[in-house]
């Protein structure tokens, strides 16, 4: 069956593509949850600020630097600057 074989080698190369990035670029790299998982971090942090503070510098600056959307990159400098300025005003 000559399409297993090429399903079996995009499978694979899909493998070391995923491997090869940091997990948080593979995460921005998927073009429908990029607005979803920078909310839910900015959630998990207001509710969690001690344990979600790395979690939510390292999302919200990967964002801003790497991610290609600019209303991804737009929100999360509008989360980083509400954060920093009034984290009260958020929830």
């Amino acid at each position: 069956m000559q399409g297993l074989g090429h399903a079996e080698e995009g499978r694979a190369g899909v493998r070391r593509f995923s491997s090869s990035l940091p997990r948080i670029r593979l995460i921005f790299l998927l073009g429908k949850v990029q607005l979803q998982t920078l909310t839910a971090v900015v959630k998990l942090y207001m509710k969690k600020p001690d344990s979600a503070q790395a979690i939510v510098q390292r999302v919200l600056d990967t964002a801003t630097k790497e991610c290609d959307s600019p209303d991804v990159r737009d929100r999360a400098y509008i989360y980083w600057r509400l954060l920093s300025t009034d984290p009260g005003a958020a929830k």
